[in-house]
């Protein structure tokens, strides 16, 4: 495995910990090993040493949120992890790819997950009825709310991009950003044909899979094509660049009327919005005025969902979630919200009945197309 242009950037990293304190696996275990600079320092040990058993599990345990990248500021690239996890993660994984990003079997999975079969199925998100949405943040709120009648306005045209988990599991969360982005006066298409954006087949380094994904998706002339999960941001823009834009990166630039509520709201990033795609002030900018939003002690770190991570390090993801559950309720919020599907499966998992967690698109449709009664 010894290459010089490797131990080039290896040398990149000045040891400084910066990264430590951002990375989730280190937080929750105060091991070093399991940390970005601890992660380095196995792969450059790689170069001229077969690593063991412990060696693999701890490059294949790095969750890929990116708080490392976005901490270091020698800019180290997080895809030197990339390439030592890419190498530890064991080769029947691959075999997962396709049937994990079919919306068929993500549908049954949804099905069966109230049984409680594995930690994957207990953390799948769930969709809530428009009733039962309403009832929920109008108790919140301490208010009875009426729909109120939106005029749009002239909008730009957008494709939506459905989604395999949005599309089955938060299917009445997509009807309602559907619904409010025509409130809005957008012209709401949709794909005549799509598959998995291919973050899936990369999270499971089966990269032919991912490549031949790319090249199904996204064939439109609209102004934008919108999506709503982070994770599937960032992978479509990889190959369909600045097109593609996350659902609450354009609520934000929609000019919308939103309620004035006195709901008090815990953020919660998701880390390919935050990190990923440098999404940072524009989720609370949406929400001016409208809620109190509340960051919570240390924003960046991730939940540990972290796509098919939860799959395959149980342990390390349910102690990353209670970590960062334990940070949202500490903001004496009325809810939290996030933007990523499996951010919100897993979040309402660790949060339990302390604090509901819906999608923030969600939110802004109860503040866009309610009044106070």
């Amino acid at each position: 495995m010894n290459s010089p242009k490797l131990d080039k950037l290896l040398q990149s990293c000045v040891q400084c910990g910066l990264c430590l304190s951002h990375c989730a696996t280190y937080l929750v275990t105060g091991n070093e090993v399991l940390s970005p600079r601890g992660r380095l320092q196995l792969l450059k040990h790689w170069q001229n040493n077969t690593p063991d058993s412990d060696q693999f599990d701890a490059l294949d345990s790095c969750i890929g949120c990116l708080a490392c990248e976005s901490a270091c500021p020698s800019g180290v690239p997080y895809d030197l992890i990339e390439q030592g996890k890419s190498r530890a993660t064991p080769g029947w994984r691959t075999h997962l790819a396709k049937p994990l990003s079919s919306p068929a079997v993500l549908n049954t999975l949804s099905k069966i997950s109230d049984s409680g079969i594995g930690h994957a199925s207990n953390v799948t998100p769930k969709s809530m009825s428009d009733g039962e949405l309403v009832s929920m943040l109008d108790d919140l709120a301490g208010q009875k709310t009426v729909l109120r009648k939106t005029i749009g306005k002239t909008g730009p045209s957008v494709m939506l991009f459905p989604g395999c988990v949005n599309s089955t599991m938060l299917f009445n969360s997509q009807n309602r950003l559907i619904q409010l982005l025509q409130s809005a006066g957008c012209e709401v298409e949709f794909p005549r044909a799509w598959n998995c954006c291919g973050a899936v087949a990369s999270h499971l380094d089966n990269h032919h899979l991912a490549e031949t994904q790319h090249k199904q998706n996204l064939e439109t002339d609209c102004d934008f094509i919108v999506v709503e999960a982070a994770g599937c941001g960032r992978e479509l823009k990889e190959y369909a660049g600045e097109k593609v834009i996350d659902a609450a990166l354009l609520l934000s630039k929609l000019n919308l009327e939103l309620m004035k509520t006195h709901l008090k709201v815990a953020m919660h990033y998701p880390c390919h919005s935050l990190h990923g795609q440098k999404i940072v002030e524009e989720p609370k900018q949406l929400l001016n005025n409208s809620v109190q939003a509340i960051d919570p002690h240390e924003p960046e770190v991730c939940c540990g969902s972290g796509g098919t991570f939860t799959l395959f390090h149980k342990e390390l993801s349910i102690q990353a979630g209670k970590r960062k559950a334990e940070m949202l309720t500490d903001t004496n919020s009325d809810l939290a919200i996030t933007s990523n599907a499996g951010c919100l499966g897993q979040l309402a998992n660790s949060l339990g009945k302390s604090m509901p967690i819906i999608p923030l698109t969600d939110l802004v449709w109860y503040l866009q197309t309610r009044s106070k009664a």
